[in-house]
């Protein structure tokens, strides 16, 4: 079976968007914070 383990997105409004994810999908935050390597978008 395929299974999308993870995707970037921009979104204006972060959670909003994940609880609309959640809602649609059944998908869940597994992990969130800083880049591992320091690096990050901003």
């Amino acid at each position: 079976m395929a299974r999308l383990e993870h995707a970037n997105i921009t979104v204006g409004d972060a959670a909003k968007t994940a609880a609309w994810l959640e809602r649609v999908f059944g998908w869940s935050i597994r992990w969130e914070g800083p880049a591992l390597s320091g690096n990050g978008c901003r």
